[in-house]
């Protein structure tokens, strides 16, 4: 007998209403056929690093902080890359 696992996870947002006041339901923004996961939000708020597999091979990705226009800044082709984080400065 065999078995296969497949897993595709995307990134949510939601916002929350402030000191003990709850949150909104989760929502998809970054999404693909492919896992897509450790977001990280530029200092300024205007841009999202991200991990996807959507290349056909893990690599990071950044976008406007809405999910729109990703592009990819990784080209390692199968070696894993790590989760991306921003410098102070939003290098």
């Amino acid at each position: 007998m065999h078995s296969r696992v497949s897993q595709d996870t995307d990134i949510c947002r939601l916002e929350l209403s402030g000191r003990g006041g709850g949150a909104t339901e989760p929502e998809e923004f970054i999404a693909s056929k492919r896992p897509d996961n450790c977001a990280e939000y530029s200092p300024d708020g205007q841009r999202i690093t991200f991990v996807s597999t959507r290349s056909g091979t893990e690599e990071i990705w950044l976008s406007n902080a809405d999910g729109s226009q990703p592009r990819q800044l990784t080209f390692m082709g199968g070696a894993q890359t790590a989760t991306p984080h921003w410098s102070p400065t939003g290098e």
